[in-house]
Order: structure tokens, then sequence, then C-alpha cells
């Protein structure tokens, strides 16, 4: 029974997408009301708190975990692992998950087709869309620039975030609509500060005729908020995302989107149709150096993503540079905040745990 149930949960303390999504979810169950639900938070990247917790982890416990991490084969009780990834083809040692982890859990129902995809068995699978702190990144306030048209991107520089499609098609775009800026937020943040990645700065550096603002340094959520409230768009051509964190705040702070309908933002992206900008793709294999050595898979195949098109996505620019999407990103952001926010997540969870998990656990002990 729930009365008797351990949750432990294995949290990453770091200011990353998945730091966020672990902490928020363990702060709504410590904070809970679910009577009986005994929260046991170990922070994951400590070897010694880890060690600790493995060693009294007992066949009654149900654990969570966010990384697939070599000290879940010694995990005794139910493991479920909120598995999340960029391309179309899960981590390698993906196929091994099923003898480790009881339950896959996906923030998207892409996420699912891609484990189904290759195989894993859809018994283990389930989705559990993650959310936005919906009390914090909000539409009251905005204030916009009426001069410009202000385009906003928020994201670690890589290749897989589309940066130089998105400076390509904004140049195009910019030619003939001078009304237009472009503000780029796409440090590295780490505990030790904040990063300009050499990749950024070279680029940042061939289009430097174009009006363009670059942020740098680590923002209060405030400050964040404050600075996709002053944008009208949210530039978001991403090859492939687990959920798109970055995104949905814009969305949430009533921000018109401009992104591709593809990977883990298509989960929330669905329930906004026709009130963003969707930016026609193709899918290819997946081409970043860095990610294959990161998620290298033997026989080459590592998945595909988006490739934003990246005329169309100059039109678009174009587009929203003669017109206001005011309205319909305020929809959207009230559609966003009621259905996607963390309580929502952290809820669903306690339904899964009620609904499937302590069912079957309790079926194996009788």
């Amino acid at each position: 029974m729930l009365d008797k149930l351990l949750f432990r949960i294995f949290t990453i303390t770091s200011v990353t997408g998945i730091g966020t999504h672990s902490t928020r979810i363990s702060d709504f169950l410590r904070n809970s009301c679910t009577k009986g639900l005994s929260i046991e938070v170990v922070n994951a990247l400590d070897p010694v708190a880890v060690a600790n917790a493995t060693g009294r982890s007992a066949k009654s416990d149900v654990n969570l975990v966010f990384l697939a991490e070599d000290y879940c084969r010694c995990l005794r009780g139910t493991i479920l692992y909120w598995s999340v990834f960029e391309s179309s083809r899960p981590p390698p040692q993906y196929s091994e998950w099923v003898e480790i982890f009881d339950y896959l859990i996906c923030a998207s129902h892409w996420g699912v087709s891609c484990f189904e995809h290759f195989g894993l068995p859809s018994e283990v699978l389930t989705v559990i869309p993650e959310g936005v702190d919906s009390e914090t990144y909000h539409n009251r306030g905005r204030v916009t620039n009426s001069e410009k048209k202000r385009f906003l991107m928020v994201g670690k520089y890589e290749r897989r975030k589309g940066y130089r499609e998105a400076f390509q098609a904004f140049d195009v775009a910019w030619r003939s609509n001078k009304n237009i800026e472009l503000l780029v937020k796409a440090d590295w943040i780490s505990p030790s500060g904040s990063q300009q990645h050499p990749g950024f700065l070279q680029l940042v550096n061939e289009f430097s005729h174009l009006p363009m603002i670059v942020y740098s340094g680590v923002a209060s959520v405030d400050q964040m908020r404050a600075l996709y409230q002053s944008a009208d768009y949210f530039l978001f051509p991403s090859l492939g995302e687990g959920w798109g964190l970055p995104l949905i705040e814009a969305i949430a702070c009533g921000c018109y989107a401009i992104s591709c309908n593809y990977s883990g933002q298509s989960e929330y992206l669905k329930d906004i149709d026709g009130l963003y900008a969707p930016i026609p793709y193709r899918l290819i294999p997946v081409d970043c150096p860095d990610f294959i050595r990161a998620y290298a898979h033997a026989d080459g195949d590592h998945g595909q993503w988006a490739q934003p098109n990246i005329a169309a996505l100059a039109e678009i620019i174009s587009t929203c540079a003669k017109a206001s999407y005011e309205d319909e990103a305020l929809v959207a952001s009230e559609i966003i905040r009621r259905r996607y926010s963390w309580e929502n997540a952290g809820y669903a969870l306690v339904k899964f745990l009620l609904t499937r998990v302590i069912p079957a656990r309790d079926r194996r002990k009788a």
C-alpha cells in the first residue's frame, strides 16, 4: 500500500534542463500532501550519497532516476527512469535498459515512439510530460520595444540548437526588414560561472553586421523572465530536444514561438496549433561530431533530427516583422501555463505510482 512506500529520487543538482526537471519534481513531491508517501532525495552527483542510498535500498522501495548510471544496477526495488533524449535514436545501451529499469518514462509521445521503433516493449513505457514554472514564467508585465520587432534565442550554444540556420535566415529577412533585431543568450552556464563558446563567438563575428544584442552571465529567474518578456518572438530552430525548456518558458511569458514541431517540444506545441509559427524541416542523420562522440552507436546509426528550412524560416521572420501576433501569443501562454505546470507533472507521476507501479509491486510481493 502507499503508506508503506519509500520513494527515492536521485536528483541532478545543476542549472541544466535535467537539473530543473529533477529538482522541481522532487520539490513537488516533498511539499505535496500525498499522505503516507515517504520521500528520500539523493544528490545523484554525490558518489558518497549515491553509495549510501544504494546500500539502504530495499525490495519494497521505488526509485526514480534521471540518468542511466552504473549505480542503477545495484539499486534494489522498483526503478523508474525518466529518460530524455534529443535525437530519434535513444542513447547507447538502451537495449539493456529493460533489464535494469522496470519502467521508462518519457516526456513526450515522440520519445515513446522512438523507443518503440527500436524495439522496447510498450508495457514498460509511459508518457509524463515535463513542465514549466508557471508562477515565475508568465505574461504579466510584458514590455516590448515598439520601434523594432525583437527576436530572442536562448539556449546553450551547440550545433543541435540551430544557431547558424537562425542567423542565416535572420540575415536574409533583415536585408528587407530593417525594423528587427536579434537578442541572443547562448552562453554555457556551470557552477563556476558563464562561458562563451569559441564557436559562438566566431559565429557572432561572422554576422556582426546584424542588429544583435548578446547577453551572457548567470541570470536569475526574474532576469530571465524579463528577457523573455522583452521579446516579441522566440526563435527556436532546434534540431532536436528532449523537452525544450527555454521554448516553453518563452511561450509562458507571452512570446510568439517560431519553432520546428519535432522531438520533445511536439508534446506541448500540439496544444497551441495555430498559435505559433512552425518551421518547415526535413529529417537528416545526426551530423554533430560532439553529439556523436557523446552518444555514439557502434553501427553508425546515431538517429535523425530536424534540419530547418532556412529560406522558409527567413520568410517567417519577414512576415513576423510586418505583423503582430500578440493576441495569439497570449492565448498560447494561458494554455501552456494551465496544462504544463510542474505541479501537473508531479500529479501525473503520483497517479502513475498509484495506478501502475504500486499495484504491480504488490502483485509481485503476493
